[in-house]
């Protein structure tokens, strides 16, 4: 039988900064950002999601997004995390970020409130 767990985590937000950008296939980008505020991020559940605080761009003000973040790693005191981001040209604030992001780039993060994973499997 399969039972479900809910894990509460500590609502922060966090400042990062871009790593790497990569494409992983058409009309997808992934985003590597990394920062010392990241070294105790947990998202352990497949549903997990987290906030990505866009800044203003000369197309679009300032926006957030809930994204899954794809995987977290632990380096150099802090961490890294990946969050992929389905392109869809200019016509939305998160696809135009991620066309445009480079590395050193910042952005905020906030999340993940909790995880729900299953047990007994």
């Amino acid at each position: 039988m399969i039972d479900f767990e809910r894990v509460s985590h500590e609502l922060k937000s966090r400042t990062a900064r871009v790593v790497r950008t990569s494409t992983p296939v058409a009309g997808m980008t992934r985003i590597t950002v990394a920062g010392p505020e990241l070294g105790d991020f947990s998202a352990t559940g497949p549903a997990d999601h987290i906030k990505l605080f866009l800044p203003a761009s000369e197309l679009f003000e300032a926006a957030r997004r809930d994204f899954t973040p794809l995987a977290h790693r632990v380096v150099d005191g802090g961490g890294e995390l990946d969050i992929d981001v389905v392109l869809h040209g200019e016509n939305g604030p998160a696809s135009a970020w991620a066309l445009r992001a480079h590395v050193g780039d910042e952005v905020r993060i906030g999340g993940p409130r909790g995880s729900r994973t299953a047990t007994g499997v």
